[in-house]
């Protein structure tokens, strides 16, 4: 039980991180909205590409489960990022 917590607050970890620095480099090019935008598109395309390529490791498995902690992850980090950001929507 300790190892999943652990290992789920990696993967939250990750892609608060993920969003995070991708949107700060993004929005020095593009406006906010978009950058978030572009941002969240490919940490859910990383998230399910690095869940694919899970299912070739030995004694590893793709995880729904994962999937649905990094998506929310990513989404709730854009979230609060544009919320903090409303005057430069």
């Amino acid at each position: 039980m300790g190892r999943e917590i652990f290992l789920t607050g990696g993967h939250i970890g990750v892609f608060i991180l993920i969003v995070s620095v991708w949107t700060w480099a993004l929005v020095t090019r593009l406006p906010l909205r978009r950058a978030l935008l572009v941002t969240v598109i490919f940490a859910i395309f990383y998230s399910v590409a690095t869940e694919f390529a899970q299912s070739f490791v030995p004694d590893r498995t793709a995880s729904v489960y994962d999937l649905v902690v990094n998506w929310a992850s990513a989404l709730t980090t854009a979230w609060v990022i544009r919320r903090a950001n409303r005057e430069r929507l």
